[in-house]
């Protein structure tokens, strides 16, 4: 299995295997953390090959630079079907997170797991900038 795409983006939506991203982002500019951001979707489309057929699990989750969870983990399963002449099937995901709060500058990573094995990851970046005037 392969991750063709695994972005964070403002919106995101999936038709079958059409998958549509809106506002690719890889992190957020702040004066002071905590940060809590609005919601922000995670897309991803997987291509399986045939002999990846059957039940799989997946699970997306944010982690902070100490490998701790920072919001919930959003998963599923999926069983992925195809006739032996069909050499790929796809599988789009579309997550969406709220009440996500970064309580640390820095990078944070999005982890995408199918079975419990690292499939693709995206730095989600807190980045410090100067003092508020005032």
């Amino acid at each position: 299995m392969y991750a063709e795409i695994f972005a964070l983006c403002e919106q995101a939506s999936s038709d079958k295997n059409r998958l549509t991203i809106v506002g690719t982002f890889s992190g957020m500019d702040s004066y002071a953390v905590p940060l809590p951001i609005q919601p922000f979707y995670v897309a991803a489309r997987i291509r399986y090959e045939n002999v990846e057929q059957g039940e799989h699990a997946w699970r997306i989750t944010i982690l902070d630079a100490n490998d701790r969870q920072i919001a919930k983990p959003f998963g599923d399963a999926i069983n992925i079907k195809m006739s032996p002449e069909t050499p790929f099937a796809w599988q789009t995901i579309t997550a969406r997170f709220e009440g996500v709060v970064f309580k640390a500058f820095g990078e944070h990573t999005v982890r995408l797991e199918i079975n419990d094995k690292l499939i693709s990851s995206v730095p989600f970046i807190v980045h410090r900038i100067g003092q508020r005037s005032g």
